[in-house]
């Protein structure tokens, strides 16, 4: 099985990631990849050429200072992901295909899958949702400023609207122990 796992910033999808890890799924983070890609030649030089050699001194992109101008600039945002998305996308299909050809259950992470169109790649999507001031609290517990971790928010599909087209959906407002008996009944139920 497939199964893309999206839902808004901060509601944990990444604890649900390693959940599944633990579960003995294949789990691939389009975040992770992303910086994988960041981190190379040709992300270096597009990001020095659109954005400018400040945000890569010394040949390696300063992430939060590319942060605060994707999210402060739709249309840098907008650049940005023409050059990211596909990237990451490839990169993703590519490593699920050889885990299926394994004969592995495969979670991939997507926080913009709807947003993407991506939901057809997979046999089923699954959302992680909390409430709002959980998800502030989270990302300040970050070092994400309010306004900073409110911008992010809102440069997301909103997540009630994420919540409404997935297939399925776990609340991580609770325990961590909570989301993880969420996750056991999600692959009892679902697998078998």
């Amino acid at each position: 099985m497939k199964i893309a796992l999206t839902g808004g910033i901060g509601c944990g999808k990444s604890t649900a990631l390693t959940a599944f890890r633990n579960h003995h799924f294949t789990t691939l983070s389009a975040d992770a990849l992303g910086h994988e890609i960041l981190s190379g030649s040709a992300a270096v030089d597009f990001v020095v050429k659109r954005f400018g050699k400040d945000c890569a001194p010394a040949g390696v992109i300063d992430r939060a200072r590319l942060a605060k101008i994707v999210f402060s600039d739709p249309r840098a945002r907008e650049d940005l992901e023409a050059f990211m998305h596909p990237r990451i996308e490839n990169a993703w299909r590519e490593r699920a295909q050889a885990a299926e050809s394994r004969g592995e259950n495969c979670v991939v992470e997507i926080p913009l899958l709807f947003e993407k169109q991506l939901e057809g790649a997979f046999d089923c999507t699954l959302c992680l949702a909390c409430s709002e001031a959980v998800q502030l609290e989270r990302l300040e517990k970050r070092g994400l400023p309010r306004e900073q971790a409110r911008s992010r928010m809102a440069a997301q599909l909103p997540l009630e609207e994420k919540i409404r087209r997935a297939d399925y959906c776990l609340f991580n407002d609770g325990s961590p122990e909570f989301l993880e008996a969420q996750i056991q009944f999600f692959i009892t139920e679902f697998l078998n």
